[in-house]
């Protein structure tokens, strides 16, 4: 029989390999496993694909549609949808191409890309130049800040008038067009100055204007020539023409002294408009007292005076002149309540300098021919129904009210035994023939939309925003648009707006769940779809695996109708598709929109009516417990024969806090060493289901034990323990 072989190596052989290192060796000598093959037929990508397209909620019948698309990078909504800009350009919107087909119900879908996707601690990374992803894609801040409408630098809003015949502010020039302050000149001068540059104005608006214009400058430099001394209070001494109706005086200088000296009263007696706008008048009370006897006049301008330097002076200036000058119409550009048609035609810029006052029957021609008005940040509190009226304005279109102080109550009737100009109740024959309709408000409108469409049959635009729309079931609230400071960089620009742009997913395998999301910006297609309660589109992310791997993973956002869409209509989609009130549906808007404090105030008022109904309830079922309990006690003690007297009894109590054991010295209390003897367990440890079971409690109540009390809240562990925080966070 042959000896066993020694399974000892030599002493001077090299050491055997491990298995870990004979299969790392193996595993080297071989050749690389194929990669596992790509999708090729719709079969493969409906199986690698099933449950994220379940995820998406596209319709089975569009899969064929999403597999030729995403298959071939096709990207075509650029032929069948338009972005317009809408808001003044700090907002967009979508609209299926005017003169194009109609898009049916699921009728097709559309792929948009993900401009940019980040993980939310890398955000200012990634969008700041020189970022790890903007090696990848050149100008991402930029590129994001014109998607988000927030590209250019934004100013504030000036307060001038810039509408129809509205005064701006002088820049070194007075009426006549010579240097700012003229206070050396006479007051005399002053006029003829004013008068000048009032013929020019009034010439330059008639008819064969150079032959009115020359003769008009030749009187007035007649006056000038002959000297002015008595001559413009001697009617038309000097060739100076007394019955003006518009003077503008700006920037001369004027004190109360200069202006008590004009005489205006007497030297223009049917005085209609007057400009006093960068003098030196202080004295509110004195300049209403020198300008009360101009009866006629309808519009006055005391901006940028001292007298108006500040908000209570310019309150107090305003008051005192409309008391001192009833039929004043105008003031500092805004409508005063006495306003009529006059001020309606100035604004339209037909009366004006040029044409201060029209005959009756020529002011009705031009208000039957007015088509649209803008009477924006005109201090209208009244919509006044002899003003707006359809017998006067019948062709009237289009009105801008908006930044005007107009309480709800007179914009819509607040019962029906109330009517307002705009939408009257009941219906009215002579409404005016609106169709667009620009109207500032804080939260939703106060109209119902049926409602306005069957009042208003002509209206398709509120606000801009296309009334089918709302009828449709859009929302009435005002959406919250970009509003950068001058000068904010542009990269926090970005990182303001990005939340109404921004969505999310978690990437999950069969074995792990990534629970920190990926955060994404839609390309301009994607983003510029505006919010619909009842929308005809419906968006949703989709990652797609070309090798049926996530490593291989791309990112797309899928777009495809659920309603028919005709051509020129407004494409929607929800942004919080599946959540409903039970979820806080409408607080949650208010990150797209101005949610009215009313809404939060009744919300709240339910949820204090329902805590305080729960009160109510936990309070009589205590009530009748105590009650039990009582009659219980007194049943056992008259059982035992006792007096009746409660001996006291002693709470057992638990406890690892020195705190507690060293000024917890009232005989009502015992300390014990065993929670589970405990009637009272007052710890630091969490009092969780591990510690119950550890202590015995859960063997206590399964006996029919009484429950201790213990000093946590129920569930509190989600909140008050860092790992179960941490937790609770990333799952909600």
């Amino acid at each position: 029989m042959a000896p066993a072989a020694d399974p000892s190596p030599p002493r001077n052989a090299p050491p055997r390999p491990s298995d870990a290192e004979a299969s790392a060796a193996l595993a080297e000598s071989l050749p690389p496993p194929p990669p596992p093959p790509r999708i090729q037929t719709l079969a493969d990508f409906v199986k690698v694909h099933e449950m994220l397209l379940l995820a998406t909620g596209l319709p089975r019948e569009l899969y064929p549609r999403l597999f030729e698309k995403i298959m071939a990078e096709r990207f075509d909504a650029g032929s069948r949808f338009a972005i317009e800009e809408v808001e003044g350009g700090r907002q967009r919107r979508v609209v299926l191409t005017p003169g194009g087909q109609g898009l049916d119900a699921k009728g097709d879908v559309f792929l948009v890309d993900h401009a940019w996707s980040f993980r939310l601690g890398q955000a200012r990374e990634q969008a700041r130049p020189g970022g790890e992803r903007l090696e990848t894609v050149p100008k991402l801040a930029a590129r994001m800040a014109a998607l988000m409408c927030v590209g250019g630098e934004e100013g504030g809003e000036g307060e001038g008038e810039g509408e129809g015949q509205g005064k701006t502010e002088p820049e070194g020039q007075g009426a006549g067009g010579n240097g700012g302050n003229k206070g050396a000149n006479s007051v005399d001068d002053i006029i003829l100055r004013a008068v000048r540059a009032a013929l020019d104005a009034r010439n330059q608006g008639g008819e064969g204007e150079g032959e009115v214009e020359s003769e008009s400058s030749r009187e007035v430099e007649g006056g000038l020539e002959g000297g002015v001394e008595g001559g413009v209070e001697g009617g038309v001494e000097g060739g100076v023409e007394r019955d003006e109706e518009w003077l503008e005086m700006d920037g001369e200088g004027i004190d109360e002294d200069m202006l008590e000296a004009m005489k205006l009263h007497e030297r223009f007696p049917n005085l209609v408009g007057l400009s006093l706008w960068g003098n030196r008048l202080t004295d509110a009370a004195r300049v209403a007292s020198i300008l009360s006897p101009l009866a006629s006049l309808k519009a006055l301008w005391l901006n940028d005076n001292p007298c108006v330097a500040t908000e209570p002076s310019a309150v107090a200036l305003r008051n005192t002149v409309l008391a001192s000058l009833p039929n004043l119409e105008l003031f500092n550009r805004h409508f005063t309540r006495c306003y009529s048609t006059w001020a309606l035609l100035f604004a339209a810029d037909v009366a004006g300098p040029h044409c201060a006052t029209l005959a009756d029957d020529m002011a009705a021609a031009e208000l039957a021919r007015l088509t649209e008005i803008d009477l924006s940040d005109r201090g209208i509190v009244e919509l006044k129904q002899e003003v707006f009226s359809a017998t006067l304005l019948p062709n009237l279109a289009r009105i801008n009210l908006s930044r005007n102080p107009l309480p709800l109550s007179l914009l819509a009737p607040i019962d029906a035994s109330r009517s307002s100009v705009l939408l009257p109740s009941p219906p009215s024959p002579h409404c005016a023939p609106y169709n667009a309709v620009l109207i500032d408000l804080e939260g939703p409108f106060p109209f119902d939309p049926y409602e306005t469409a069957r009042t208003l049959p002509h209206l398709s635009s509120l606000n801009g925003a296309l009334l089918s729309s709302f009828t449709r079931g859009g929302s009435w609230m005002f959406p919250r648009l970009p509003a950068c400071q001058p000068g904010t960089p542009l990269v926090d620009r970005v990182l303001h707006a990005m939340w109404r742009h921004v969505c999310s997913y978690k990437l999950a395998t069969e074995t792990q769940l990534d629970e920190s999301a990926v955060w994404y910006v839609m390309d301009e297609f994607g983003s510029a779809f505006r919010h619909s309660d009842r929308p005809n589109f419906r968006c949703s992310p989709f990652l797609f695996l070309p090798d049926g791997s996530f490593a291989s993973a791309v990112s797309y956002s899928l777009v495809w109708p659920v309603a028919a869409v005709q051509p020129g209509e407004e494409c929607t989609r929800d942004f919080l598709a599946g959540v409903g009130e039970e979820q806080q549906r409408s607080a949650k808007l208010s990150v797209w929109f101005h949610t009215p404090s009313s809404f939060f105030k009744q919300a709240y008022e339910q949820r204090i009516v329902k805590f305080a109904a729960a009160a109510a309830k936990h309070a009589e079922a205590t009530t009748l417990l105590a009650t039990a309990k009582s009659d219980n006690k007194g049943d056992k003690e008259a059982q035992r024969g006792g007096s009746g007297a409660a001996e006291k009894r002693v709470y057992r109590v638990f406890t690892d806090i020195p705190h507690v054991t060293d000024n917890l010295s009232r005989p009502e209390f015992a300390f014990v060493d065993n929670p589970s003897e405990a009637d009272i367990i007052w710890t630091s440890m969490q009092v969780d289901d591990a510690f119950r079971e550890a202590a015995g409690l859960k063997e206590r109540r399964d006996k029919g034990g009484e429950e201790p009390f213990i000093n946590q809240f129920p569930f509190e562990a989600c909140i008050v323990m860092k790992h179960h925080l941490a937790k609770t966070i990333q799952q909600v």
